[in-house]
């Protein structure tokens, strides 16, 4: 790949506390009806900022060279926020009360002060890898862009993007965009909403995701983007990401044993315990033995079926 060049990279992330009081009040009085928690929501069984928590540190620890991290919230502080990380409110970016990360993504290219290059992360992507700047631009500052295609599931996620890919005349349908962190650039947004400003005003008015007319403002900007050659496509898979919906799952034994080990880590339903989420990302002792317990269990129950077969095998 091309040495990246000097030019400066932040880091967006989007956030929300749904346990606060008064979100839930805004949410109630401005939707007309009772707040209802889901799994996309604050964990249950964990401080709500538990996923920001361990993301901060991981940038921390393993992007070094970004210039700055912009928090984008409503109304709301983190207490895992320090002061090397910048506090953005909804209202600074020209945003009323929405309640839907695809009202907010057409706007992230407005927050003040954002570098022209920058990544926009989840607050559940963790990277447990040092990360490259040129796995995300080109040394001339071309964005690196991931696809997948995706399952046929007509979940409300999946029928946003095939709606935004028809609108910007795809020739795949199929495609999505899988949860590793987003290249982009202010320029990049600002060109793909020029293309269709009223599908982008549209989305940011959608106070719940499958509000009618929203579209996916990254798939439409990588679309854009890729035919005006201001990105390229990551056909290699050179960054390696794994996406799963819980802590404990078998897809992370890349991760714990080191064995073709992701870049990236998305954990998308957690509602777990803190502890049980850091071991697994930290892959820490406590996880081992955890495993080594499972593994003993699981031994002594197959020998037990073993030896009771055996012994009727015997009798007959």
């Amino acid at each position: 790949m091309n040495n990246p060049g000097s030019f400066p990279i932040d880091i967006v992330i989007t956030w929300v506390d749904t346990t606060d009081e008064a979100w839930i009040k805004r949410y109630e009085n401005t939707l007309k009806k009772p707040f209802k928690r889901s799994v996309r929501w604050s964990p249950e069984r964990a401080p709500p900022d538990t996923e920001l928590s361990l993301c901060l540190k991981l940038i921390r620890k393993n992007v070094p060279w970004v210039r700055n991290v912009f928090i984008l919230t409503q109304q709301q502080d983190p207490k895992c926020r320090t002061k090397n990380e910048i506090l953005i409110d909804h209202s600074e970016i020209g945003l009323g009360l929405v309640f839907n990360v695809l009202a907010i993504e057409p706007s992230l290219h407005k927050i003040p002060g954002l570098s022209e290059h920058f990544l926009y992360f989840n607050d559940d992507f963790y990277a447990v890898r040092k990360l490259t700047r040129d796995l995300f631009f080109t040394g001339e500052g071309k964005t690196i862009v991931q696809f997948e295609e995706h399952n046929e599931n007509d979940n409300i996620w999946n029928k946003t993007i095939k709606h935004t890919l028809k609108i910007y005349n795809s020739n795949n349908l199929k495609l999505i965009i899988p949860h590793t962190p987003y290249a982009l650039t202010k320029s990049q947004m600002t060109e793909a909403e020029r293309q269709f400003p009223e599908y982008w005003e549209k989305s940011r008015n959608a106070l719940l995701r499958g509000d009618q007319g929203e579209i996916n403002s990254i798939i439409a900007t990588y679309i854009h983007s890729l035919r005006n050659s201001t990105a390229i496509q990551d056909t290699a898979s050179n960054l390696k990401y794994v996406y799963i919906d819980y802590p404990i799952d078998i897809k992370m034994f890349t991760h714990w044993f080191n064995i073709y080990p992701p870049h990236i880590i998305c954990i998308n339903e957690f509602n777990t315990t803190k502890k049980e989420l850091y071991d697994s990302i930290e892959k820490t002792p406590a996880l081992y033995i955890k495993m080594a317990l499972y593994l003993v269990i699981i031994s002594s129950v197959v020998i037990a079926i073993y030896k009771y077969k055996y012994k009727r095998g015997r009798k007959k």
